[in-house]
């Protein structure tokens, strides 16, 4: 998706519309619930080895992205979603001679991108866990019980109280350097940003040139080549994933999609099939009564009704069974049968 990104050097093409910056946020946003769905599937046909993986798939999740993250930010200078949006990060601290993120950059970004999402989950579950009944019991008398669990009770009654307004705050301040950004105020879309003295730009043509020959650096010697071809190598699993991962979201997105549409509910209605045709009477068999509740052999009304699945027509059991046993085939239509096919039929009073 590099093919997005505008490639002139000019200051204002170099940086990324509100749009391109929320579609990449958006993008990242979709992994974890692509991971937890393929954990789920999966998981149900090998419990034994998964299940245990499931109910770890966010400390699961947060380790995969911090490998993909900090290969990217180190070889890119760039988080995993940023990359395929072609975008770059690079420090705006005057006093550095390089605007390439240094190792003290790359973990600060680690740090907001997986870790700080990651607790705030964990929060946000801690939440949800304790604002429900329990926390009702708080404003009871629960002098009876030991200190040490009044003070836990107390902490948890704090927690429940002052958390919705940092949860807020988390969520509106983002959203003041997202306007502020689009106005025009600020170069940074948001606080953590603008805390680590970090910018993000579009990739410009030098950029994919110095990535593109990343062998051709003067002075190495072989050995030195071999390993930066070595260590390139190993990492080429890591650098498909811009390729595969989109591709995973995209098919997960499809399938959430299909799953819930009418095409799908419309596969799974299968029509009824047609009856099939009756079999006529044989002119050698039999003869039908005039009356249709009377047996075609004794000519008596019916009792204890049974037919011949391959016929069809009712008979009284007795009649039926015996005719079969002497004859092998329907009294009516003179298809073989034995008396092992005959079904009895029951009727609601």
């Amino acid at each position: 998706m590099e093919f997005m990104s505008d490639l002139t050097g000019s200051e204002a093409a170099a940086q990324p519309s509100l749009f391109e910056l929320f579609a990449q946020d958006k993008l990242s946003g979709l992994f974890k619930p692509a991971l937890s769905y393929v954990l789920a599937t999966y998981a149900q046909r090998y419990p034994r080895y998964l299940l245990r993986l499931v109910n770890r798939q966010d400390e699961l999740y947060a380790l995969l992205m911090l490998l993909v993250d900090r290969h990217y930010l180190r070889r890119y200078g760039s988080s995993f979603a940023e990359n395929i949006y072609g975008l770059k990060r690079v420090s705006t601290d005057p006093l550095r001679s390089s605007s390439k993120l240094n190792s003290r950059d790359i973990t600060r970004s680690l740090c907001f991108l997986v870790v700080v999402p990651y607790l705030k989950g964990k929060l946000d579950l801690l939440y949800e866990k304790h604002s429900g009944g329990a926390v009702a019991l708080l404003f009871g008398d629960q002098w009876q019980t030991p200190l040490k669990e009044r003070l836990r009770t107390w902490i948890k009654r704090l927690f429940v109280m002052i958390y919705p307004y940092v949860h807020a705050v988390f969520h509106l301040l983002p959203l003041g350097y997202n306007l502020a950004y689009l106005l025009g105020k600020t170069r940074y879309y948001s606080p953590w940003l603008q805390y680590m003295g970090i910018e993000v730009q579009r990739m410009t043509m030098a950029d994919y040139v110095r990535i593109m020959d990343i062998f051709q650096q003067p002075g190495l010697s072989t050995a030195q080549r071999l390993r930066l071809l070595a260590s390139h190598i190993s990492e080429i699993p890591l650098d498909l994933l811009n390729v595969v991962l989109p591709m995973s979201v995209f098919f997960f997105r499809f399938l959430e999609w299909w799953y819930t549409s009418d095409f799908y509910k419309s596969s799974l209605s299968i029509p009824v099939p047609l009856p099939p045709k009756s079999l006529k009477p044989s002119s050698k068999g039999t003869p039908l009564p005039d009356d249709p509740r009377q047996c075609p052999i004794c000519h008596n009304v019916r009792t204890n009704p049974a037919i011949i699945p391959d016929s069809g027509y009712a008979c009284c059991y007795p009649c039926l069974h015996n005719y079969v046993e002497q004859y092998g085939h329907c009294p009516v239509t003179l298809v073989p049968a034995t008396s092992n096919a005959i079904t009895k039929l029951y009727s609601n009073p």
